[in-house]
């Protein structure tokens, strides 16, 4: 058995595929765009993977996690679900002061796909 390390996600709005590139680094492509800074954080419900996917400076930063659960792989692609978190944050030209309100609202979509293990 091996763990899986390549996922394949669908969602209402998004097609995901979340892996290593061709150094070994993790990178997601969102709907056919791809990104490579891509951090990734352990914790008990799994990793979480984020990425930058819009930045408008000084309105908001949108970042989207996704929740990566862990996966053994035997003979073949396994069956996912999890969610995509997508974030936005906002920000504030400086010296204009602090903003008001919730600073960063969230949408969650649910993912179904699969995982796989792929040989680098």
């Amino acid at each position: 058995m091996a763990p899986a390390n390549h996922y394949q996600l669908e969602g209402t709005h998004s097609n995901i595929v979340y892996g290593p590139d061709i150094a070994g680094r993790p990178h997601i492509v969102l709907n056919d765009r791809v990104y490579d800074e891509v951090s990734v954080d352990s914790t008990p419900a799994g990793e979480l993977a984020s990425a930058v996917i819009e930045l408008v400076p000084d309105i908001y930063t949108k970042r989207m996690t996704i929740l990566i659960p862990p996966v053994h792989i035997d003979n073949g692609a396994q069956p996912v679900e999890t969610v995509a978190v997508f974030s936005t944050h906002r920000t504030s030209a400086q010296g204009t002061g602090p903003l008001v309100g919730q600073l960063i609202g969230y949408t969650v979509e649910a993912l179904k796909g699969t995982a796989n293990h792929i040989h680098s």
